[in-house]
């Protein structure tokens, strides 16, 4: 049994062709006129002032919103440069804890900034003028930063009451926090 095969005309090949090579040229002449009208649209119907970028649709943010948005942006800027902004901030922290164990006295303190580098500096004052220091780095958390903890050993104390005085160091902010603790 012989199967009869139905032959395609050059014609019809050549048709065919003819009407993919117009639809491919169609769509590459809308696609550009597209891309020159969004950018022709971005450079002259805003203000000298405000270059909306690219990625930026007209539908998520007016040029009103643009504009404040640039003025944070330089005010922040010029913050920075001039010195001024938060380069002199101070924040007061909190002791956590400052209990004995067995053999250390373990303190604990956070400041209510975030941080991602600095230092924490301890100082005790104790009974008859005895002193200890220790210094540690800061660890950064959501919403604060937190000493990294100080494990003072009881063979550096004496008995009595002590003064406990936390200094915090980081990227220009400073900060205190204090307590007093008793040994036994």
């Amino acid at each position: 049994m012989r199967i009869k095969q139905k032959k395609i005309s050059t014609k019809r090949i050549a048709l065919i062709i003819l009407v993919l090579a117009v639809a491919l040229l169609s769509a590459a002449a809308l696609t550009f006129a597209y891309l020159d009208n969004r950018q022709s649209a971005t450079s002259t119907d805003k203000p000298d002032s405000v270059v909306k970028p690219d990625y930026i649709s007209d539908s998520d943010a007016t040029v009103e919103q643009i504009e404040a948005g640039s003025a944070i942006k330089q005010n922040s800027i010029d913050d920075n440069v001039s010195g001024t902004g938060n380069s002199a901030e101070s924040v007061d922290g909190t002791i956590t804890s400052a209990n004995q164990s067995e053999n250390a006295i373990v303190i604990r303190a956070v400041f209510p900034v975030v941080k991602s580098s600095g230092t924490c500096s301890l100082s005790m004052n104790g009974p008859d003028g005895k002193k200890f220091s220790d210094k540690v780095e800061i660890q950064a958390l959501p919403s604060s930063t937190t000493c990294k903890g100080f494990n003072v050993p009881l063979s550096s104390l004496s008995q009595g009451v002590w003064a406990i005085a936390i200094t915090f160091n980081a990227s220009g902010t400073t900060g205190d926090a204090t307590t007093e603790v008793e040994i036994k």
